[in-house]
């Protein structure tokens, strides 16, 4: 399941050229919990991987 969570989200960032830090600012985590998604280094808790809307 880590694995397949790992790739589904490196395979998303990248397609839209975004930076680890640039997708956790946009979904609302921080870029080590991005990190540690992606390195497989422990098991991803519900994250949305649709954008947050901004505050107008």
């Amino acid at each position: 399941m880590k694995e397949l969570v790992a790739g589904n989200l490196t395979r998303y960032r990248k397609g839209l050229k975004l930076s680890q830090e640039a997708l956790a600012e946009l979904v609302g985590v921080t870029r080590q919990s991005i990190n540690i998604v992606i390195s497989n280094k422990n098991e991803p808790l519900d994250i949305a991987l649709t954008p947050v809307p901004s505050p107008r």
